[in-house]
């Protein structure tokens, strides 16, 4: 599991969430961030967070639903392009200009049923 989300099981308690309207919650319903993220958890994103840097792993509106990708900018590039990968290597990588970037928020916890 990488260390950019932190793992919440059943009967866990992500401390301050309880109450924040900045914060949603998304199913993870494909194999795309697997071994990250599995079919079946539901991961809680801070819709303030919507900046790509530091990296890490964000929702982002795909011009029909939210999709979970890892994210970073590739410095150097103007104007400002960002990778967005899945976990999954059968899965490949784009890249696309920040600028056409829908990120509704950085990932920060993962629901797991036991």
């Amino acid at each position: 599991m990488s260390s950019d989300v932190s793992v919440v099981s059943r009967g866990g308690v992500v401390e301050g969430v309880a109450g924040r309207s900045d914060v949603i919650v998304v199913a993870v319903v494909s194999d795309e961030m697997h071994p990250t993220l599995r079919s079946g958890q539901r991961v809680m994103i801070d819709t303030n967070d919507r900046c790509p840097s530091p990296p890490g792993v964000f929702a982002v509106w795909d011009g029909v639903g939210l999709i979970l990708r890892r994210i970073e900018v590739i410095h150097g590039d103007r104007p400002v392009r960002v990778r967005m990968s899945p976990d999954n290597a059968r899965y490949e990588s784009v890249e696309v200009p920040l600028s056409e970037m829908r990120i509704r928020g950085r990932a920060f916890a993962v629901y797991r049923p036991l």
